[in-house]
């Protein structure tokens, strides 16, 4: 009897040992309590676990819903007193005003052997929550309120503020140089055409007008081979890909695209029925694009990606080839 006591105080101790070591916190906030509309907004998901846990993804895509989800970072590993930190760090925004909840979030967790298994984690959430090897842990809810922009009416409109004079480097003075060479250039070789159009001398040119499929997938290679996405000009490259879709569709279709926005040009092409098969595309590429350029939406690099994909499926799928150019001359 005296073993069979020593033997369950035993085993007790071992489950307690086993679940102390096995221990997670989670905490969600923001960076404030209150925003102006279109401000950014850095919310946070901190896990603090033993080194016996895996930490999976959390699951935040129902909780932040009602919000705009700029960017999401990679996570943040460190350790703190024996125990691993992993911070989730997201950029959100708000166009309306209002009091905003972001609801407790589920962080999903494996521990002892079950961390090894890799087919759990790509499990989906409902698949997760369905699983007796994985555990969830929720944060806990964030409010913070979302306030319109005040301005006062009663006073006066202010001048605008003089523009600061800054000093010219070498770089901005060597730039101007090549830039009054290029003109100084130019302007000699205007005036060696007309003395040699003066002199009798006509020059015959052979002008070779290209189909609007072959232009177009002509300055998608050159804006690819720009990499500008890939040296932070996001805007730009948004600008560039959208202006030579929008110039493609008005060689091609006759549709003013570059003077209508997005909602007409979506009108005029659901009216032409080649273009029924690459309207959900190019609604979702002209959509993505107005976010970047408009709302400050920063993508993430796969978007980028997709957005040239997107460009060539509109220009390949909607192309129309015409008699007498040959497949050569489609990278002029």
């Amino acid at each position: 009897m005296r073993k069979l006591i020593v033997l369950l105080f035993i085993h007790i101790a071992f489950i307690s040992s086993f679940a102390f070591a096995q221990t997670i916190s989670v905490e969600a906030k923001v960076d404030s309590s209150q925003y102006l509309i279109g401000d950014l907004i850095h919310f946070s998901i901190t896990a603090e676990y033993s080194s016996d846990i895996k930490l999976l993804k959390p699951a935040v895509k129902d909780s932040l819903k009602n919000l705009t989800i700029l960017s999401i970072d990679e996570p943040i590993v460190s350790e703190k007193n024996g125990k691993k930190l992993s911070r989730f760090n997201f950029t959100l925004s708000k166009y309306d005003s209002g009091t905003v909840t972001i609801s407790s979030i589920n962080l999903f967790y494996l521990t002892g052997s079950d961390t090894s298994d890799s087919k759990l984690l790509n499990l989906s959430q409902s698949e997760m929550l369905n699983n007796p090897k994985v555990r969830v842990i929720q944060t806990n809810p964030v409010v913070f309120r979302v306030n319109l922009i005040k301005v006062n009416l009663k006073k006066d409109i202010k001048d605008v503020k003089e523009p600061i004079k800054i000093p010219y480097s070498w770089e901005e003075l060597l730039m101007y140089i090549l830039i009054a060479l290029l003109i100084i250039g130019i302007l000699y070789y205007i005036y060696y055409r007309y003395k040699k159009k003066k002199s009798g001398a006509v020059e015959e040119k052979k002008i070779i007008k290209l189909p609007p499929h072959i232009t177009a997938l002509n300055e998608l290679r050159k804006l690819r081979e720009e990499g500008l996405w890939q040296q932070g000009l996001i805007k730009e490259y948004h600008s560039r890909i959208t202006e030579i879709i929008r110039t493609y569709f008005s060689k091609r279709f006759g549709l003013p695209a570059l003077e209508m926005t997005t909602a007409e040009t979506l009108s005029k092409l659901r009216e032409n029925k080649e273009t029924e098969i690459i309207l959900e595309t190019t609604e979702n590429f002209l959509t993505n694009a107005d976010l970047v350029k408009f709302a400050k939406f920063i993508p993430l690099k796969s978007l980028n990606e997709e957005m040239m994909q997107q460009a060539e499926e509109i220009v390949n799928r909607t192309k129309k080839v015409e008699t007498g150019v040959s497949q050569g001359d489609e990278h002029v």
